[in-house]
Formats: C-alpha cells, sequence, structure tokens
C-alpha cells in the first residue's frame, strides 16, 4: 500500500496498473489457494492451470503486489516467496490498513533503519517526490512521532524517529566497544548514511555501485566502529565461485586475527550462496 503511489510513477518496470480485471482476479484466487509462491513457481504452477496465462503468469503476480494485493512473505531458496494479504502470519488485518497510514509507517520504518535522514534520503530511498515526502512528514511532526535533528558537520536538518531520540544520545555518551568483522552490503544503512564521510575516515569516497558495469557486490568491511577496507564481490548465479577480488585493507587493521576473521566473514557469504569462496590477497594502504 505504501510503495503503490510509487509504482504508478513506474514507465515499464513492474508498472501497477490503475485498476485490476479478471485476469488479476484468476491470479489472486490462485494465489489464495495455493500459495505461497517464488515468481518462478507461480509461473509454473498457475501456467500449468491456465495454459492461456503462463505467458503473462509474472506480470500479474508483480502487478498484484505493486497494487498491493499480495506480499512478501519470506524467501525458498534465495528467491523471493509471495502470498496475499489474507494468509500473512501477522496479528494486524494488512488489508484494514489504508494508504495514508502505510505511508507513515513506511516513512517511520525508513527514519528507523536509516535515520538521521534528511528529506531528500526520505524521498530517494521509499521512492517518492520531494511534494509527497513533505507532506507525510509534516503529518508525523505534527503526530509528534517525527522530530528534526542537527548532525554534526552537514547544514542539511536530518529527522529520527521521536522515539530514538533517547537511545542515540545515550550513545553518544558512551559508546559500547567492539571488535566484530561485518562485511557490508552496497545498500547498509551504516554506508547509506555514513558515505560523505568516508574520505575523512578511510581516505577514498563511497561510490554507489552501477550493477550495468558488472560489479555484483562493492562490499565494505567494518570492524567495531571502523571502516577498515572493502573489496570487490561477484556471485554470479551460473558460477560455483564467491569471489573476493580487489581486497583493500587498512595495515594498522591487518593483523592475522582480524583477517582470519575476515576471511570467516567471506565464508559465510560463500555457505550461503553454495558457492566456494575464492579470496585475492589484500592490498594493504
Amino acid at each position: 500500500m505504501a510503495t503503490r503511489s510509487v509504482a504508478r510513477r513506474r514507465a515499464a518496470y513492474h508498472k501497477c496498473p490503475l485498476s485490476l480485471n479478471d485476469n488479476h482476479l484468476v491470479a489472486f484466487n490462485f494465489m489464495d489457494e495455493y500459495g505461497p509462491f517464488t515468481p518462478s513457481e507461480f509461473r509454473e504452477t498457475f501456467g500449468t492451470r491456465y495454459p492461456q496465462f503462463k505467458d503473462i503468469a509474472r506480470k500479474l503476480l508483480y502487478e498484484l503486489y505493486d497494487y498491493g494485493k499480495i506480499a512478501r512473505m519470506g524467501r525458498k531458496n534465495q528467491k523471493t516467496l509471495y502470498h496475499t494479504l489474507g494468509k500473512l502470519p501477522y496479528e494486524l488485518d494488512m488489508s484494514q490498513i489504508n494508504e495514508k497510514e502505510a505511508k507513515k509507517w513506511l516513512f517511520l520504518k525508513c527514519l528507523s533503519i536509516y535515520g538521521p535522514f534528511t528529506i531528500e534520503d526520505v524521498a530517494h530511498w521509499v521512492g517518492w517526490n520531494l511534494t509527497e515526502t513533505k507532506e507525510n512528514l509534516e503529518v508525523l511532526l505534527e503526530e509528534k512521532k517525527v522530530i528534526s535533528v542537527n548532525v554534526e558537520d552537514n547544514r542539511d536538518t536530518h529527522f529520527v524517529r521521536e522515539e530514538n531520540l533517547d537511545l542515540l544520545g545515550l550513545l553518544r555518551d558512551d559508546l559500547p566497544v567492539h571488535t566484530f568483522i561485518r562485511i557490508l552490503f552496497n545498500d547498509d544503512a551504516l554506508l547509506l548514511g555514513y558515505y560523505r564521510r568516508l574520505k575523512e575516515y578511510f581516505g577514498y569516497r563511497w561510490e554507489y555501485p552501477q550493477f550495468g558495469e558488472g560489479i555484483v557486490w562493492r562490499a565494505a568491511i567494518l570492524h567495531g566502529r571502523q571502516l577498515i577496507g572493502e573489496a570487490t564481490v561477484d556471485m554470479y548465479a551460473k558460477s560455483r565461485l564467491f569471489k573476493v577480488k580487489r581486497l583493500i585493507l587498512r595495515k594498522e587493521f591487518a593483523t592475522s586475527e582480524i583477517l582470519s576473521k575476515i576471511e570467516d566473514e567471506f565464508l559465510r557469504h560463500a555457505d550461503f550462496q553454495n558457492k566456494a569462496l575464492e579470496m585475492s590477497t589484500p592490498n594493504l594502504i
């Protein structure tokens, strides 16, 4: 519901229909009775039952999703599962939530994951235009669910959830010590909110990878509260290898213990993809 207004403005990719037709109703009833399905499972199963719809089965599924009639409910063999709203394992009846309430929920969800965020940040990652984003922000400010804050070294006004403000204040005064290693994805919350300051802390500027250039994953390596390196990761579906290439590390952190932890983390990701790890020798800077 919250993303329907975004889907309506798409040019071609999974464009949201203005209304549902009889074909959508047939697909919806089939999903409701026999789901959940991954897109490929739905195309095969639904297409077998209704051969006339096999070529448009995926299109019907995505349009039902964009229209707010079905939703994601987990993964199966690393593929997204979909089911109708009434069959989702939630105590709340999702079908009774109107679009206005859903938009407020999505705005708050964005702030809880990525905040503090500017209006432009929210608009970019949710997919709204600035006018729509400001309208939702004004409602949340009036309801005192969101508050504006200043962020060091940044002139733009940021916003956080009211309920998160005390926690952020406590962390400023008493940050816990962590020594874990984490491999961050392209759209990890830390990178999205931190990339403008990476030059100061690490010596390079973060650029969001463009998948059309062949980069599957530009991984950042987090050690406690320090970004200590990065690597380009190839994990193509048809390859049996999980390749960690162009691995760069800050030399002051390149101890045998940390190197072992980094390898263990990449190995964990490779195992999840059911692939064999191939990792290059780190380039120390």
